[in-house]
């Protein structure tokens, strides 16, 4: 999911945390938390309702990470063990806006 959902309260933090720190391979982010999804306003993707801000990002590019591009041996042996490197996806911020209605501004201005 191309969103940014970030908690500048407690509400919704600890559910947040785990979808942070949880593969979405693994499980069902969503249903274990709890957490309901709504339409994004400018993207067809969902956004995470009553979170406090909302960030809707549109994807511009992905990489796979390889092996032999991570330099520090002890990084490789410690978080990819399996093989598993990460992929990394690189979004332009399309909008913003919190649960109350506000919106910022996004833009080349």
């Amino acid at each position: 999911m191309p969103n940014v959902a970030l908690a500048t309260s407690s509400r919704l933090r600890d559910e947040l945390a785990v979808c942070g720190s949880v593969s979405g391979r693994d499980s069902d982010k969503v249903s274990d938390t709890g957490l309901a999804l709504v339409p994004g306003r400018e993207i067809a993707v969902p956004v995470i309702e009553g979170c406090e801000l909302q960030i809707e990002c549109r994807i511009v590019a992905r990489t796979q990470m390889l092996p032999q591009d991570l330099l520090a041996e002890d990084i490789l042996k410690r978080y990819y063990p399996k093989g598993d490197e990460h992929l990394a996806v690189f979004g332009e911020i399309v909008a913003i806006y919190t649960d109350d209605g506000k919106e910022e501004a996004v833009g080349d201005g």
